[in-house]
């Protein structure tokens, strides 16, 4: 055997997989997205295994290892799409085995021809009369079309999440999934790209190794990156998107609409003070006010382009403003931020910067309270 570049390079982007996988499986505070993410890294690192080992002669040395189940392709986008449903929700697909299944007789399929089809000899044999003219274009085919579905599915769901964020929490920043979306724009072009090198292999038969390899580096670099983010945020719990509507009242509901406007309701927050919790939501806030959820999204709503995540925000930040301004506050901006509501100080400071226009240190040293209310956009003030 020899050590080739290429299993070199590719031995540097997979072996790390495996501790951040035994971290993630002690240390991540999502449990059951931590499975389904180790899954998928674990199909990842048994997919490329036939390169690294390949190129260094491997198979050559060892033909036994033929048929070895190594093949994976067909888990990778089910198992995206279902880790990416554990972060956003409470109940997981029904039945979730129909997910699984492709994966399943893939590996079912590759196992009993490792071990039943007896020598190197037979396994050639088979190989060239059935598993290569049948099994692989089909295999090919629907590997495509499963990773297409897959990211899909899971972009399609991040955005209902980021939209149900914004309209019922008020940290949406710290959970809007940016790591995950960032993932899988980069999975688009690395899809396209397998699509590529799986036409090719079809059509002629064999595709370049080397060009086999770069694209398996290309995917281990960003399968690499998101494992390391995921990991720094292990013991962030995502809030879940409910299936079950809340039930109204119709005749409590239209009584309760005539209460509430942005003005009232930004009066009774600032009062009760319920926007310095950083984990706020419409339904707590809702049973802090005693209405309903209904009530509360329509009154914010009413004002263009403003929905509950960002009416809590500007409430913290105009709080935030004016104690940045006071002399007499011997906090820290960062300890004003996290008393003001926000759950981090990276949160705090792009939404500073959007909603301001400045940093809170040119805010603190411009000094201007009477633009609070304008900059922030509520009416009536």
């Amino acid at each position: 055997m020899t050590f080739d570049w290429r299993t070199a390079l590719l031995l540097l982007l997979v072996a790390p997989l495996l501790p951040i996988m035994a971290a993630l499986s002690v240390r991540s505070a999502e449990k059951r997205a931590a499975m389904f993410f180790c899954a998928w890294l674990l199909c990842w690192v048994l997919l490329t295994t036939p390169s690294i080992i390949g190129f260094a002669g491997a198979y050559q040395n060892f033909p036994w290892l033929t048929f070895a189940p190594f093949d994976t392709e067909l888990w990778l986008g089910p198992l995206l799409y279902l880790y990416t449903l554990s972060l956003t929700r409470r109940d997981m697909p029904s039945p979730l085995w129909l997910w699984l299944l492709p994966g399943a007789a893939q590996t079912t399929y590759y196992t009993l021809c490792f071990v039943t089809l007896g020598d190197p000899q037979s396994k050639f044999a088979y190989a060239r009369a059935f598993h290569e003219p049948f099994v692989i274009p089909v295999e090919s085919v629907v590997a495509v079309a499963l990773g297409i579905v897959g990211v899909t599915m899971s972009w399609q769901e991040t955005r209902r999440y980021r939209a149900w964020l914004s309209h019922s929490h008020s940290s949406m920043r710290e959970f809007d999934l940016t790591s995950l979306r960032r993932f899988l724009v980069i999975m688009v072009g690395l899809v396209g790209l397998w699509s590529v090198v799986e036409v090719l292999q079809l059509i002629v038969g064999r595709f370049s190794y080397t060009g086999v390899a770069i694209v398996l580096m290309c995917a281990g670099l960003a399968i690499f990156w998101l494992a390391i983010d995921l990991l720094t945020q292990a013991d962030r719990v995502y809030p879940k998107m409910s299936v079950v509507p809340e039930k109204i009242d119709a005749d409590a509901n239209r009584s309760a609409a005539s209460k509430w406007s942005v003005e009232t309701l930004r009066d009774a927050v600032r009062r009760g003070g319920w926007h310095r919790d950083a984990g706020l939501t419409i339904r707590g806030l809702a049973r802090h006010l005693a209405t309903n959820e209904s009530t509360l999204s329509s009154a914010i709503n009413a004002v263009p382009d403003l929905n509950f995540n960002a009416f809590i925000n500007r409430l913290r930040l105009e709080e935030v403003c004016e104690q940045l301004l006071d002399p007499g506050d011997p906090r820290s901006v960062l300890e004003i931020a996290l008393d003001g509501g926000f759950g981090s100080k990276a949160t705090f400071n792009r939404t500073f910067k959007d909603q301001i226009g400045m940093t809170p240190s040119q805010w603190k040293r411009r000094g201007q309270t009477s633009q609070i209310p304008d900059m922030l956009g509520f009416p009536g003030t």
